[in-house]
């Protein structure tokens, strides 16, 4: 019989002792002392905490060349293994060439307090003859070790052989000898064979104590290898529609590479051509060419054909739309699909309406007839509102007479105001001045500044991206090609996320793509309650809230008090619908909290996604941890941003 010795290694307090209990008794932890961040005092604080649940304290000396450096790291090493001892570990792990004076002395220490003694040796250069292993074993063996542990590095298959021929001279349940490095990794199962009594494994790929250790998903069972999918990034709906009605305002030709043609990209083609440009999608090579017909906006205005905007069923499309009707000289009209004339659009447009825009709605919804230009100066605006708003302004007041300044108070979805920015310098404008640094941010631009020509590619998506991790995470396995490892998504930002709560997340760079590219496999692991201000990245809300729920214990998603309008309402759709599937979710004061479990299932049942492409994504992704079938209304909602999107 073996156990399965999980390596905790690079990780926090919090974590090491969630993960402690989740383990129970079916399996050991290992506590890499000199890989974690810990005092003594929280070493005992773990035992204390963990008591009764076998864990093994393990500290690796590495050689320093300074010798007050080394005097140093070796007191540190003897005091959190005392530590450990005398708080009820169940095994100490020393390595044979341990100083011998602090050897002898930990191993004294050991067997008064009785916790059980590991004495290891490690060769991570190669290997050596049977008969030098046997003396190394031999010596171990002599210091009153209790178990002995013999680790080689393999370079070849057959140099595995050496350490395994180790169980034909010693007792095989206190003997663990396999063979580092990955022609090593078959020695490890070979050992189990011999009477190995432990297998040890990492919690994640990207917590490795050694070469060829096998990870938690490697020993799962096939119901939690699940392949949910292999996918390339669509681009981001959100950049590629910025850029699409950018291009439209120059005079000339750009160019727009990497575009998928969803429905949000199809409503900015539209306006664009409502613009005087023509727009051309060749879906052979997945470029838009827009040539745009605008002469000089700021001293001619702008021209709208039919002085009517029609902006599709894309509430970003007709937020900009808004504001660009503002740069007319003759009343425009901007109105949508059926599914965004149910949208209020008067409460974000107040900024504009106190300086000298007049604006006619529909019982505060599209149609709304625009007239009036506005003026220079500070607009002041609330950032707990769609920071779709705040680009509508970034793309209109550069070109007015003056300069202008745009105050975001309690900004929420900082990423997007940044994504837009970043995209209409590309277009020729200029910021001279910006404070990001607060919950109140600020942007100041000169005036009479025009656009020209520009061309770039769109980058991946992180937010639909960031549902296809989680699910790898939670269910099973999952890749996505074709992300930007440095962008102004704030989609990204679940990187941090997974990585905290637990996940297994790994990359690998796209050499084709060039370096600011890379594949992202997300792999079946053991998450824990996480807190996260949702605030930062209102669009995260279907990625963070699946993660929760196959999360141990209760994660807490704070700042849902800044979210306004179309976030708020999203938010409470949200929890509607999964509250109706089962998910256990409680709203108190600012925060939303969700309690889950590593094998939580939901209910199934009937649900809608009110016309929101994220929360159709979410409640279809919903289905894999659902004991029942989900029935969505309106399922296709989710091709608004993500094509195809199945899962």
């Amino acid at each position: 019989m073996f156990f399965y010795c999980h390596s905790l290694s690079d990780v926090d307090f919090a974590y090491c002792v969630s993960y402690r209990k989740f383990l129970q008794k079916k399996a050991i932890v290992e506590l890499r002392l000199d890989l974690l961040d810990f005092d003594a005092g929280q070493v005992k604080d773990f035992f204390k905490q963990t008591q009764g649940l076998p864990s093994i304290a393990t500290y690796r000396l590495v050689e320093e060349e300074d010798e007050e450096m080394m005097a140093e790291e070796l007191d540190k090493a003897v005091r959190l293994l005392s530590a450990a001892v005398m708080a009820g570990a169940a095994y100490i792990d020393i390595d044979l060439e341990f100083p011998e004076n602090e050897r002898d002395w930990l191993i004294t220490l050991a067997l008064n307090y009785h916790c059980g003694l590991i004495v290891s040796y490690h060769n991570y250069y190669g290997v050596q003859p049977v008969s030098e292993l046997k003396a190394i074993a031999s010596r171990c063996f002599a210091l009153g070790a209790d178990l002995v542990k013999i680790a080689t590095t393999a370079r070849h298959p057959d140099e595995a052989e050496s350490v395994l021929a180790l169980y034909d001279w010693f007792p095989a349940d206190s003997l663990v000898a396999f063979a580092m490095g990955t022609y090593g990794r078959l020695s490890r199962v070979r050992a189990l064979d011999k009477g190995c009594p432990l297998y040890y494994v990492s919690p994640r790929q990207s917590r490795l104590v050694a070469d060829g250790q096998p990870t938690v998903f490697d020993i799962l069972d096939k119901e939690y290898k699940k392949l949910v999918g292999d996918v390339k990034a669509p681009c981001s709906s959100s950049y590629a529609v910025r850029a699409i009605i950018a291009a439209a305002l120059c005079k000339g030709e750009s160019r727009i590479r990497q575009v998928n043609l969803s429905l949000d990209v199809t409503a900015a083609m539209n306006v664009a051509r409502q613009l005087g440009a023509q727009a051309h999608y060749n879906k052979k090579t997945r470029i838009i060419t827009v040539k745009g017909a605008q002469e000089d906006i700021v001293a001619e205005g702008l021209k709208v054909d039919g002085n009517m905007l029609h902006a599709g069923e894309s509430t970003l499309v007709a937020e900009i739309c808004i504001a660009l009707a503002t740069l007319s000289r003759e009343p425009v009209t901007v109105t949508g699909g059926k599914s965004l004339l149910k949208k209020r659009f008067a409460g974000t447009c107040t900024p504009l309406l106190r300086h000298g825009v007049q604006m006619n709605f529909t019982q505060g919804r599209l149609p709304v007839t625009v007239s009036g230009r506005p003026t220079p100066g500070t607009y002041i605006i609330d950032g707990t509102r769609r920071s779709g708003a705040v680009t509508g302004l970034l793309f209109v007041l550069p070109m007015l007479e003056k300069g202008s300044k745009v105050v975001i108070r309690k900004a929420v979805g900082v990423p997007y105001i940044r994504m837009t920015m970043n995209i209409l310098e590309r277009f020729g404008y200029t910021f001279n001045g910006e404070d990001f640094s607060g919950l109140d941010i600020f942007v100041a631009f000169k005036g009479r500044q025009a656009m020209h020509p520009g061309r770039l590619r769109i980058e991946g998506d992180w937010t639909g991206a960031a549902l296809w991790m989680v699910m790898g995470v939670t269910v099973g396995e999952s890749m996505v090609r074709r992300l930007p490892l440095e962008t102004d998504q704030g989609g990204n930002m679940i990187l941090d996320v997974i990585d905290r709560a637990g996940g297994d997340v790994g990359y690998f760079i796209d050499e084709k793509a060039g370096v600011n590219r890379g594949d992202f496999s997300a792999l079946r692991s053991v998450t824990f309650a996480f807190k996260y201000d949702l605030a930062e990245t209102p669009d995260l809300i279907g990625p963070l809230l699946m993660l929760a729920l196959r999360s141990e214990g209760t994660s807490e998603l704070t700042g849902i008090s800044r979210l306004n309008g179309w976030e708020a309402e999203r938010l409470r759709n949200f929890v509607t619908e999964f509250r109706r599937l089962g998910a256990l979710i409680d709203v108190d004061g600012d925060s939303l909290k969700i309690t889950g479990s590593f094998d939580n299932k939901l209910s199934g049942g009937k649900v809608a996604s009110h016309g929101d492409p994220l929360l159709a994504m979410a409640l279809s992704a919903a289905n894999l941890i659902s004991e029942g079938e989900i029935e969505i209304t309106d399922r296709a909602e989710a091709e608004k941003t993500w094509p195809g999107f199945r899962c």
